[in-house]
C-alpha cells in the first residue's frame, strides 16, 4: 500500500497521527503481511508529488494507492 499526498497522508490533524490518520486506519484493514510506504509531504502541492512521490510510488509495484492532494494547491501551501 502507497500513500501520496501532503498533511492528511501525514496525519496533520490528529492527535496520534501514527495511529489515527487515514493512512494507518486503512493500513490496519489490510491483509497480514501488507507493506506500507507513506510518500506523504506536509505541504507539498500537486506539481510537487508528481516529480517528488509518484516516481517512488511506482518503484514499489503497489497494489493499492491512496492520494489525496490539492488542498495546498488552492490554500497556496
Amino acid at each position: 500500500y502507497v500513500a501520496l499526498g501532503a498533511s492528511d497522508a501525514v496525519g496533520v490533524g490528529s492527535n496520534q497521527p501514527g495511529s489515527q490518520g487515514y493512512v494507518p486506519l486503512i493500513e490496519s484493514r489490510l491483509p497480514a503481511g501488507s507493506h506500507l510506504v507513506n510518500l506523504g509531504i506536509s505541504g507539498i502541492q500537486l506539481h510537487e508529488a508528481l516529480a517528488r512521490e509518484l516516481p517512488l510510488a511506482l518503484t514499489t509495484s503497489p497494489s493499492l494507492i491512496t492520494i489525496w492532494l490539492v488542498v495546498n494547491d488552492f490554500v497556496g501551501g
